[in-house]
């Protein structure tokens, strides 16, 4: 498949690049127009798996490129499925992004004021947004809005975007793990150190496991960050993340940490979230 972003500028082309570019597709923003083929033609598009397909960022300021890019539009079509994606928004959005990030309009350069330019970018574009597959309309569209739009036009209703969701224990007298969107500290439940026989081991084995499961306070506390996390994880998700990492720390990182992360990572994997990818490590199991 071949995608092409365009639209006035300022309607959110660089986000809808870049939701490409996480979706899996091999992206190339504000390539030269006469480029874009010798660059399909050199990526051999028809026997490249690697990539879900190609999409190119264009924009377009002035007519020259307008129209080499409508001469064009039919042989892009005839080397693979054509998707064209146009983005445009209210002008007074516009300047309102515009005088928040402080960017200059591209056409500011030739004269006139704010309002004018954004107009004359609007008639220059009519023949590319008369093309257009789709036409996305991006005023008071929050950033993610924008990226899911995107996302889900590509990945067949379902969204490709993983939740990368870390879970690291670790013990706060070697120093606190950083950074984190969830830290807990267990500190609080039964310490099996003080156990002889377990003190050696680790919350991996099943002997110190069942002896911190066997109490209610842990129960409980698993019960509530699973809980909590079932709720929060698809919150994080919907914002467009990518990473969620949570912390689980005890004195020593080698018993009450292990084991609570590693079952609460078995708790996540069992909401069957198909998003969720879930990975867990121990930074201080193997320290003193």
């Amino acid at each position: 498949m071949i995608v092409i972003i365009t639209g006035v500028s300022g309607s959110g082309l660089t986000t809808a690049i870049n939701a490409l570019n996480d979706s899996g597709f091999y992206c190339i923003d504000n390539l030269p127009i006469e480029m874009i083929i010798p660059t399909l033609e050199s990526l051999n598009i028809t026997n490249n798996s690697t990539f879900r397909g190609y999409a190119f960022g264009v924009h377009l300021h002035d007519l020259e490129n307008v129209n080499k890019f409508v001469g064009m539009h039919k042989e892009l079509g005839a080397r693979g499925q054509l998707d064209v994606v146009f983005l445009t928004a209210e002008s007074s959005e516009l300047m309102t992004r515009y005088s928040t990030t402080r960017r200059p309009h591209p056409l500011l350069h030739q004269g006139g004021n704010f309002w004018q330019v954004i107009t004359e970018e609007r008639e220059i574009l009519l023949p590319v947004e008369g093309l257009a597959n789709i036409i996305i309309d991006t005023t008071g569209l929050p950033h993610h809005d924008l990226v899911v739009k995107i996302e889900r036009r590509y990945s067949n209703g379902s969204l490709s975007r993983k939740l990368n969701v870390s879970l690291v224990s670790f013990g706060f007298k070697h120093g606190q793990y950083k950074p984190l969107d969830s830290l807990f500290d267990v500190r609080f439940l039964q310490n099996p150190y003080f156990v002889p026989e377990l003190r050696k081991k680790t919350g991996i084995d099943k002997e110190v496991n069942d002896y911190i499961m066997s109490h209610e306070m842990a129960k409980e506390c698993i019960n509530r960050l699973a809980n909590w996390h079932k709720w929060i994880l698809p919150k994080y998700y919907e914002e467009g993340k990518h990473y969620f990492r949570i912390g689980v720390g005890c004195t020593g990182g080698k018993h009450r940490s292990v084991c609570i992360a590693e079952q609460l990572a078995k708790q996540i994997e069992s909401f069957a979230f198909d998003y969720v990818i879930v990975n867990v490590s121990h930074r201080d199991i193997d320290l003193p």
